[in-house]
C-alpha cells in the first residue's frame, strides 16, 4: 500500500511539474492560471512524497511490514476508485464533445444526483452556481473556450 501511494505521488509531482514546465511557454495572460495551480500542485504532491519517503525511514510503512491484508485493502482501494476515474474521464469526453458549459450541467446533474444522492433542488442549485461563476469568468476573462465536436 505504501508503494502505491508513493508512485501515485511521484506520478502527481511529475504531472504537474510538467504543467508548469508547459505553461511557461503559454502567452503571458494564459500563463498565470495553469502556472500557479500547477506550482502549488508541486508543492504539495513534493510534500506528500517527502512526508512517505520520511515515514519510511522512520520505519512507520517499510516495506516488510506489508502483509497479505495491506494488499488486499490496496487492491480494494483502487477498485473503489475505478468508479471516479471512469465519471472523470467521461466527463473529458464529453467536454470535447460537447463543451465545458453543456458537459458540466450533465455531468453536474448526472454525479450529483447518482454519486452523491443530493437532492433535486441541491442539484439544481449547484448547476446555476456552477453556471454563473463559469459565464461570469469567462466575461471579466474574455475567456474563449474552445471549439468542441458539436460545434456548441
Amino acid at each position: 500500500m505504501h508503494n502505491l501511494k508513493l508512485g501515485f505521488g511521484i506520478l502527481l509531482f511529475v504531472l504537474f511539474s510538467g504543467a508548469a514546465y508547459t505553461s511557461i511557454g503559454f502567452h503571458r495572460l494564459a500563463m498565470y492560471f495553469p502556472f500557479a495551480v500547477s506550482v502549488i500542485g508541486v508543492i504539495l504532491s513534493g510534500v506528500y512524497v517527502g512526508k512517505l519517503i520520511f515515514a519510511r525511514r522512520q520505519g512507520q510503512a517499510g516495506p516488510s511490514s506489508e502483509t497479505a491484508v495491506d494488499s488486499i485493502d490496496a487492491v480494494t482501494e483502487v477498485r473503489k476508485a475505478l468508479p471516479y476515474l471512469a465519471w472523470f474521464l467521461g466527463y473529458i469526453l464529453l467536454i470535447s464533445l460537447a463543451g465545458i458549459v453543456a458537459a458540466s450541467v450533465v455531468f453536474l446533474a448526472a454525479f450529483l444526483y447518482r454519486e452523491a444522492r443530493m437532492r433535486w433542488w441541491g442539484v439544481v442549485i449547484s448547476i446555476t452556481s456552477t453556471l454563473v461563476l463559469l459565464l461570469a469568468f469567462s466575461r471579466i476573462m474574455r475567456l474563449y473556450w474552445p471549439r468542441n465536436l458539436l460545434g456548441l
